[in-house]
Order: C-alpha cells, then structure tokens, then sequence
C-alpha cells in the first residue's frame, strides 16, 4: 500500500511542473511493489481505429507533429533529480508514423489481423527517456484500408485522452487537407490541472470527504484472491490480458436491466463479480478496488484534457444480506452514488487516513480490481478528408499487455455498439496460469446469465 507522496518539484519554470497526485500513485505503485506498472518500459495507454479511405502520410505525418504541439503531455519527460520527480515539457516534434505492409493479408481475416496488429505495437517498449513519448503504428491493406495504433507512455496519458488525441489528429488532418472548419477544440492544459490540484482552497469539501471514506472503511477488510503461484521475489515475468466476450443478446438484456433499475451497467457487472468473488472467497462484506476516470475527468471543464487522470477507488458494499440479485444491484447502485461524490486522488486518501488505508494491506495476496471502458465517445467514429475512423472493437488475448502489479488482478468491461460485452482479464504471467482465468471469466459470464434471467430469484438459486 503505498504511503505519503514523495515531493514534487514546484512550478519553477514554463518547461517544469510537478506530478499530478494520480501521476504519484503510480509511480509510488512502482516503488513499492517492485512491479514495472510504474515508471518501466510498457505501462502505456493505447487506442486502434479502422481507417476507411485514402491516407495522405504527408498529411498525417504533420497531424501528428500538430497534435504533439498541442498537447504538452505527448512531449514531456518524467526526470528524477535530487530525490524530486518532475515533469519535463520538450520542444515540439513530429512523430515518423511506423508503416507496415500487410496487403499480404486475405480480405477475410482482415479483422483479425486488425485486432493482431494493434497487439504487437502494445508490447513494443518505450525508451523511458524518450522521444518519442508517442508511437503511431499504421498497417495497410490496400490503398483505401489500415489499421491505426496510437500508444502512449502511460504516466503522462490515459486512454481517455488516446481517444482525444485522435479526434485531434482527426481535426489537423482535415485542416492540413484544406477542409473548411477543421481544426481541435481547444481545452486547458494538464499543467492547469496540476496546478489547481495543488492550490484547491476547499478546505471544507475535502476534510468532509476524508471523513466519509473513515467512516466508511473503519473495519473493513480487502477482498482478496489467491494465485497459482506466490510472488518469486524476483523481477515480474509480465502481464497476459486474457479476452473474453459476452454475446449481445445477454449483453442487451443485462443494460435493459440496468436501465429499469436506473443504474449503470457497471453497478450490474460489478453486482456480478462481487457475487463471483464471495462465492470463491467466503467474503461478502468487503473492499474491492475499481479504476475510474479519475475526480478531475468528472468536471466538465477538464473533459478534453490531454493527462494521466485514472484514479484507484475502494468501493465497499455489504451484500451479506442479500437475498436476490436485484438486492445486491440495489445496495451496489447506492454505495456508488454514495462513493463517488467524496473520490479523491488514492495518495491523499493514503496520506489523510493512513490507519485505515492500512488495515486493508494483504501481503503476499492478490487484489482484484474491476472497472468499465472509461467514456462514451469511444464508441464513436471520427472522419476528416475522406477518411473515416472506426474504434477496433479487440476479442484477441494478449500474452504481452500492459502491465498491471503481479499482486492484482484487473478486470475490464466494455460495451459494443452492437451490445456485446467485451472483457478482458489482466494478470500476471508468474501468477496465474491461463486455465484459472478462462474458469473465472467462463463463472462469471455463467453467474451473468443466471442473474438477468431471474433477477428476483433467491441468491442461492443463481
């Protein structure tokens, strides 16, 4: 569990500041578990689209220099001096975007080797000095279908802002292709975020926030899952993200549930794997960690923000009680509203209830982690000049993925436009064999099924 932020060097000048406190956590995370899902080589934010249309690379060439212009994140250096991390802002540059042949490829599998593509340019590592801080990956087909990889080092970008950087490109590709309009929307930058996290004079707000996860956490306990295997002490093996999918008929039925019980379809999925866990652990009234798009990107003014804003939550809810699984989705659905007014960055929560945070250390444990594909527009589609993005939509497991601690276990869901429910799996290679996830994820789209056919049912029925 990692404990009171080390300090940042200040604002000092235009081309230094300090680490945002999600910024902290991660590298406090990389410390203090040994794990490389800190500072290393591949803990990166991605995205990959379909590209439709004839790609201009001189044009797309110069989008990407635009767009590393425009958002200081995509230039800038995490520097260690004087036992202080600070951010370094370098000078604009341009991306060589990597360009590979794959018109050797049948039109039928096309999709596939779409999906293949994009897993590849994911474990390719990053030089932590850098530049470039950005990867663009470009695999064509034909003249008028690719496949697009943007990959990012993860401490200074999260995929919500993947997403945005492409609407952008998007937008300076345009531009650069004489389209009338064209051109990104234009919001502050992760430096203001930083600096307003720093210097927020709501006292009141956040001491009541601190009391509230007191409150809430005194006496908890971590739900916690046993491993194949026990940590080797040794340097971590890597991460496998094991895919899993739900078929939309199921997928459909389980968001019209969550939308008569006017909830999200986290709180339903989440109700699941909390049923799942206390099955295979005995707990039923614990803590359980979910990612969410961090407290700033629940501000308005901080949506088109280019940064690293993901934020580790502790979501506790008592199901103990519980009789059907509408009750468990009810009491899930009323510690979420309860919870997610009082989120504040894991480090000062750390930092203020350090007793607390303490007493749900598990060592030698794995925790598990749930959380939902981060915002609604990456669903969507963006064009400019005759050229039209698709979001691929990724089924295919990965034996190298980003990493993840090999004391966790991170689950991901994500709904399709279609209804599916995309899952994925992250573990650690010295953990977890590949049969024990593929059992996890085979109860826990069984438990799935179970539930939204008879929601009324009683629990130990399902």
């Amino acid at each position: 569990m990692p404990s009171d932020p080390r300090p940042s060097a200040p604002l000092d000048s235009p081309s230094t500041l300090p680490l945002a406190h999600e910024q902290e956590f991660l590298l406090l995370q990389h410390d203090e578990d040994g794990s490389s899902s800190g500072f290393g080589p591949r803990p990166v934010s991605s995205g990959g689209w379909r590209l439709r249309g004839p790609i201009d690379l001189d044009a797309l060439r110069g989008a990407m220099g635009d767009v590393v212009e425009w958002h200081e994140p995509l230039r800038t250096a995490l520097l260690a001096e004087n036992g202080r991390i600070r951010q370094k802002v370098h000078p604009a540059y341009e991306p060589e975007p990597e360009v590979s042949d794959l018109s050797a490829v049948d039109e039928h599998d096309r999709d596939t080797a779409a999906e293949d593509f994009l897993n590849r340019s994911e474990a390719l590592v990053f030089d932590e000095d850098g530049p470039p801080w950005i990867r663009v990956h470009l695999g064509r087909f034909d003249a008028t279908d690719a496949v697009l990889s943007i990959v990012a080092r993860q401490p200074q970008v999260d995929v919500w802002s993947v997403h945005l950087i492409l609407r952008d490109l998007m937008a300076f590709y345009g531009a650069r292709r004489g389209e009338d309009g064209s051109g990104p929307r234009r919001g502050p930058g992760y430096r203001e975020y930083v600096s307003h996290q720093r210097s927020s004079t709501d006292v009141e707000a956040r001491d009541a926030s601190f009391d509230y996860w007191s409150t809430r956490l005194s006496g908890a306990r971590p739900i916690v899952v046993p491993a194949d295997r026990p940590p080797s002490g040794g340097e971590a093996m890597g991460t496998r993200r094991q895919r899993f999918t739900v078929d939309a008929e199921l997928g459909l039925r389980t968001t019209d549930l969550a939308k008569s019980m006017r909830c999200s379809p986290f709180m339903v999925l989440f109700s699941v794997y909390l049923i799942h866990l206390g099955r295979s652990t005995g707990e039923w009234d614990g803590v359980v960690w979910t990612l969410t798009p961090g407290p700033g990107r629940r501000r308005r003014r901080w949506e088109d923000t280019v940064g690293y804003f993901v934020n580790m939550m502790p979501l506790r809810a008592d199901i103990s009680h519980c009789r059907t699984f509408r009750e468990v989705v009810e009491r899930v659905r009323s510690a979420c509203i309860e919870a997610y007014p009082h989120e504040v960055p894991f480090v000062r929560l750390v930092a203020e209830a350090p007793e607390v945070m303490g007493a749900l250390e598990q060592g030698g444990m794995v925790v598990p982690g749930f959380q939902m594909s981060p915002h609604e527009f990456t669903l969507g589609r963006h064009s400019a000049a005759g050229l039209d993005c698709v979001p691929v939509r990724r089924r295919l497991s990965q034996d190298l993925a980003p990493d993840v601690p090999d004391d966790a276990i991170l689950w991901t869901m994500e709904v399709s436009p279609e209804g599916e429910l995309l899952g994925a799996v992250n573990s650690s290679v010295e953990r977890f064999e590949e049969s024990t996830i593929e059992a996890m994820t085979t109860a826990f789209t069984r438990l799935l099924r179970c539930a939204v056919d008879a929601p009324d049912a009683p629990l130990d029925h399902v």
